[in-house]
This record gives C-alpha cells, sequence and structure tokens, in this order.
C-alpha cells in the first residue's frame, strides 16, 4: 500500500516506545502521542523517559536499548526493539512506508486485540519480516 495518507497517519501515531498506535485497533485509545496522562490507562517508562530528555522517541537516545519499561519484556522488546532501530537508522516514514507494504502483503500488526499480539510477535525479528529495513 502506498497511500501517502495512510503512511502519514501511521507515522504519526509512532509513540516514544516504537509502538504504531494507529495499527493496534483499540478503539477507545487515541496514542500515545494524541493522548493526555489522565487520558491514559498507563504511563509507560519510554513515554515519561523521553519527555524528561526531551526525545521524540527511544530512537534519539543514545542509551538504546536500555531494557527498562517496554524493553524489559522479551515479547514485546523484539519487535519493539526493531521498530526503533529502524526509525534511528531510516525514519518515521520509512518505518510507516515499510509496515504498509507488509499489511499489503498479510503481515498484521494486531491479529488478536485482546492479547495484542500479531505476526511481529511471531517472526525472528528483522528476518522476512521488515520487508526494507535495515536492521
Amino acid at each position: 500500500m502506498s497511500d501517502p495518507e495512510y503512511i502519514g497517519r501511521i507515522a504519526r501515531s509512532i509513540a516514544p516506545c516504537g509502538l504504531v498506535c494507529a495499527l493496534c485497533g483499540k478503539p477507545s485509545c487515541k496514542g500515545c502521542r494524541e493522548s493526555t496522562d489522565a487520558e491514559l490507562s498507563c504511563l509507560c517508562r519510554q513515554r515519561t523517559c523521553c519527555r524528561e530528555k526531551g526525545f521524540s522517541g527511544c530512537w534519539e537516545c543514545p542509551l538504546f536499548p536500555c531494557g527498562e519499561g517496554m524493553f524489559s519484556s522479551a515479547r514485546s522488546s523484539r519487535r519493539l526493539t526493531a521498530f526503533v532501530r529502524c526509525m534511528r537508522e531510516d525514519g518515521a516514514d520509512a518505518l510507516a512506508s515499510y509496515l504498509a507494504a507488509n499489511e499489503a502483503q498479510g503481515l498484521l500488526y494486531h491479529r488478536d486485540i485482546v492479547h495484542f499480539t500479531g505476526d511481529y510477535e511471531r517472526q525472528p525479528p528483522c528476518e522476512g519480516l521488515y520487508l526494507h529495513c535495515a536492521g
């Protein structure tokens, strides 16, 4: 999929930790970047840390990957680490493009909106998964 509007929406929704809020599928959530602290059900370590350091996301931090918060869980860490590395190397628009292209090929960000798991948790990181992403 190469719809610039869709790719832009994905790029603007990338949270400081690397989650892609536009692809989440949780209808009650506006996403980390669009929500106030009061609107979020949790305040993740990465959002707080990036704010404190003046970073847009973990991709700007020299201490990445820190192993804290979202990066302490093996399940989410693999996907998020790959996404953040891709952001660092290629930028938000490129990551959004890769995700849209993967989606067009049937690779879904979330298949299970109860547990928030999808194809990115089922694959080895960056192995046939992030079609164009260096990493």
